[in-house]
């Protein structure tokens, strides 16, 4: 009988062993947890434990397994005093999580924690014994702070360089001012700023602010109200602001360098404001300096602080009206143009003229009409190719053109060799003074004339001279040469013509400076690095010596010319030209007469 009742004893035992075997390895929430938990219990008494008092919301089962008969309910009570206190780690965790927001000491009442129970360090294997129970939730920190969205906002799709299209917006309350960039002395130091533009006061109950990373989520309660054209300062955590301003919220997580997408949700889903600058960048606001971003009047455009920092809580600053020069394209010579810039702004009649803000980088280009030639730049530009400048200051320059119509040029009529040409290319100076009753001499008429002079281009080598054959033949200019004299009268050669030059009927011959390829640049036939300059004269001589044409400026001695110089040097810009009358280039041997300044 005793031996039974030891046999009995033992298939109870062994019978309690299986079905405790049975409940470890199968029990959703068991000892095991309870082991891998330890340090991290609840803070409840005994009969809190058993009965669940004080859970909140969630409730989940947790079993707590006693291995050592020491235990004690102080035990308990202490181990769940250590769970209830988060550590710092955690803290530093919450701080960094994409969904957290504060607002004074507000707590969250969906918040959960899953607790765990510590094992006491006397275990007894002699004596094991179970709890279950219902676990208490506790609140979070107010930096690490989750509460529920009224509602689900999908951020636009956007791509490299295209800003995401913003939804429809209601805009009742605008993102007004953005320190992206952190404030002077602390780039974590970010705040953002809205502003109530509705014009009645709103409750931000269920409104949101977020960002496309998901970092910044700034959640809004009953107690955020904003009055009509009010503001409201929102803070990264640990900003510090001074004169006594103090932020309203705040927030963790942190906005992009490069740019980023922000919403302003309200408690219905909809969008009240839109910003995309995650593909593009910001578009104001300065990161060396910590100027701010800060809206424009209109409340649609932006512009950067006056000052580091910005105006936090305060109205924007009102940006300076922007500088802006004047460019001035004037056409000198004959025929008509145009002038085409990039950016556009020019508008053309007489001249072109367009305004631009200060620093525009603007390039130029002529747009001849049909039968007339660009012929080059002359003032701040040169050659033929665009015009590029920076503007600091009012610009003016101007495009040498000239008339390919041709026209007929007016012979003696007792010269034998006469005949009335018609397909003459000139320069048209129908509105030029008019010499009555002179018609150039015989001899003017059978040979090649100084059309233009120019001494004073873009650079004081940008000088050339014009030679036009008015004849129907072409004249072989092979070992001619153009000659100057200085002011006080001392000859220089100017260019010999090589071998097989030649100046086809109604046409030009072009020489010029070949410095900083000015004579490439206006396509010039011949080049040398002589210059001219004021009180000068230039004179062309045949194979044989003789001068066939000569022209002076100015006031110099001894110097080459018919007649009387033309009295005046050209200017910056100007060309001595040959005047026409009734179409046809003058020749009365008297440079005073014959030219013109253009």
């Amino acid at each position: 009988m005793h031996y039974q009742k030891i046999l009995w004893g033992a298939v109870v035992s062994f019978g309690f062993f299986v079905a405790a075997f049975l409940w470890y390895s199968f029990s959703p929430v068991t000892a095991k947890n309870f082991v891998a938990g330890a340090g991290d219990a609840a803070t409840q008494t005994w009969s809190d434990v058993v009965s669940g008092a004080g859970t909140q919301n969630k409730q989940s089962e947790i079993i707590i397994n006693d291995t050592s008969s020491d235990t004690t309910q102080e035990d308990v009570m202490s181990a769940a005093d250590a769970t209830n206190t988060p550590s710092e780690s955690e803290k530093s965790a919450s701080d960094d999580s994409s969904a957290a927001v504060t607002s004074g000491n507000d707590v969250s009442p969906t918040s959960s924690v899953s607790l765990s129970s510590a094992t006491s360090s006397n275990q007894d294997s002699s004596s094991d014994q179970e709890a279950v129970v219902e676990p208490v939730a506790t609140a979070a920190t107010p930096s690490s702070l989750s509460t529920t969205p009224s509602c689900s906002f999908s951020f636009p799709q956007a791509s490299a360089g295209t800003p995401a299209t913003p939804p429809p917006l209601s805009r009742q309350i605008i993102f007004n001012e953005i320190a992206w960039m952190g404030s002077p002395g602390a780039s974590t130091g970010e705040w953002m700023e809205i502003k109530n533009i509705s014009g009645s006061d709103i409750n931000l109950s269920g409104w949101e602010l977020l960002n496309a990373s998901g970092k910044i989520k700034i959640l809004f309660t009953a107690d955020d109200d904003i009055p009509a054209g009010g503001l409201m300062l929102l803070a990264r955590a640990g900003t510090i602001f001074t004169d006594g301003v103090a932020s309203q919220k705040t927030y963790s997580g942190d906005l992009r360098n490069a740019g980023d997408e922000l919403a302003l949700v309200d408690a219905s889903c909809g969008v009240s404001d839109f910003l995309a600058a995650s593909s593009i960048g910001w578009p104001a606001g300065n990161n060396t300096t910590k100027q701010t971003m800060e809206r424009d009047a209109d409340g649609v455009g932006w512009h950067t602080s006056i000052s580091p920092g910005g105006t936090p809580g305060k109205e924007n600053t009102i940006p300076p009206a922007p500088v802006s020069y004047k460019v001035t394209v004037s056409f000198e010579g004959s025929g008509a143009a145009t002038v085409a810039s990039s950016p556009s702004g020019m508008t053309c009649a007489a001249a072109c003229v367009g305004n631009y803000a200060s620093g525009t980088k603007i390039a130029l280009s002529v747009i001849p009409a049909t039968s007339t030639a660009f012929v080059g730049w002359s003032g701040v530009c040169y050659g033929q190719t665009k015009c590029a400048l920076t503007l600091s200051g009012d610009v003016d320059v101007a495009a040498q053109i000239r008339s390919t119509l041709t026209v007929p040029v007016i012979v003696d009529s007792d010269d034998s060799n006469a005949s009335m040409i018609t397909s003459a290319t000139s320069t048209d100076l129908s509105s030029a003074p008019v010499v009555a009753n002179e018609a150039p001499s015989a001899s003017s008429l059978n040979h090649p004339l100084i059309a233009a002079v120019q001494i004073a281009g873009a650079t004081a080598s940008n000088d050339l001279v014009k030679i036009y054959n008015p004849t129907s033949a072409s004249i072989d200019m092979s070992g001619w040469k153009l000659r100057k004299k200085s002011s006080s009268g001392t000859d220089y050669s100017i260019r010999e013509f090589p071998a097989d030059t030649a100046i086809t009927p109604q046409q030009y011959f072009v020489w010029a400076n070949s410095a900083d390829g000015f004579a490439a640049s206006v396509g010039a036939d011949t080049s040398s690095t002589q210059t001219l300059a004021a009180d000068n004269s230039v004179a062309l001589i045949d194979a044989n010596g003789a001068i066939v044409d000569a022209v002076a400026w100015g006031t110099g001695t001894g110097q080459y010319g018919e007649g009387p110089p033309f009295p005046t040097d050209p200017g910056l810009g100007q060309t001595l030209t040959r005047q026409t009358s009734g179409g046809a280039m003058v020749d009365t041997d008297n440079n005073a007469n014959d030219f013109m300044l253009e």
